[in-house]
């Protein structure tokens, strides 16, 4: 049975018929949740999510390969173990986006002064 796998007990690739579990709908999360476009969470491993993959390890400086390995599962844990929600995430972002918005601005009046 195909649901009962967990990620990282076997290796997924794009295969045809493709892999189907909850596996693969953690991947899938953890992908998205990250900001890597793997399609909709469904649990089926369809090309979208093969090159979610291939993206998420070139960002991450693994051998590109879009096969979730051992190490590509290690490397979306530890990563995906250091974003998250909740208020401080949120006060945090709100205060990168305050800076951008600084740094446009400021951008924007040093170009009008030289203008």
């Amino acid at each position: 049975m195909e649901a009962s796998w967990s990620l990282g007990d076997r290796m997924l690739y794009l295969t045809s018929p493709n892999f189907r579990g909850d596996d693969v709908t953690q991947l899938q999360s953890l992908l998205s949740r990250l900001g890597f476009d793997c399609g909709r969470v469904d649990g089926i491993f369809g090309p979208l999510l093969a090159h979610a993959i291939g993206e998420f390890q070139k960002n991450a400086g693994l051998s590109i390969d879009g096969i979730c390995s051992t190490d590509t599962v290690t490397a979306l844990e530890r990563l995906s173990s250091q974003t998250g929600e909740g208020p401080y995430t949120k006060k945090v972002r709100r205060k990168e986006s305050k800076k951008k918005k600084i740094k446009e601005k400021y951008k924007k009046k040093k170009k009008e002064k030289k203008e």
